[in-house]
């Protein structure tokens, strides 16, 4: 599931700015400016009714930005469409909506912090049936 999160997320980020670079994983060589980089910060899991359960997936979506002389202006407008954007995420052809969405700007990158929560259906296994008993 965490990895449909973040393919719904590139979606969002590839569909608005197609033209910036979008990863999930880190490199060696450090990251440039006028990037994306997602990460799935927190997962938490919180049993339901049985077989049900909902898990909330804390990302942390950071934007490097691009214009040294203009940072502060392209990241406001970064951070004002993406907190729009990164509401709804396209999962699996549903629609899931982020909550608790905030952002901070923190040694010149922009972070948006968003939770997903995602309610699943645990695959039950049936105990497996006592053969027959013959009573004499």
């Amino acid at each position: 599931m965490i990895q449909n999160i973040l393919n719904g997320i590139m979606k969002v980020l590839y569909d608005e700015y197609p033209s910036i670079p979008r990863r999930t994983s880190k490199t060696t060589q450090g990251f440039k400016d006028g990037s994306f980089y997602i990460k799935v910060l927190n997962t938490i899991q919180t049993p339901k009714q049985q077989p049900r359960l909902t898990r909330e997936y804390l990302v942390d979506v950071h934007y490097f930005p691009n214009d040294v002389q203009n940072k502060d202006v392209e990241t406001r407008a970064i951070q004002d469409e993406l907190m729009e954007k990164l509401e709804w995420i396209e999962i699996e052809g549903k629609l899931i909506k982020g909550l608790n969405i905030n952002a901070e700007y923190q040694s010149e990158v922009l972070h948006i912090f968003v939770t997903y929560n995602v309610h699943m259906i645990k695959d039950v296994v049936p105990d497996e049936l006592m053969q027959t008993l013959i009573i004499e």
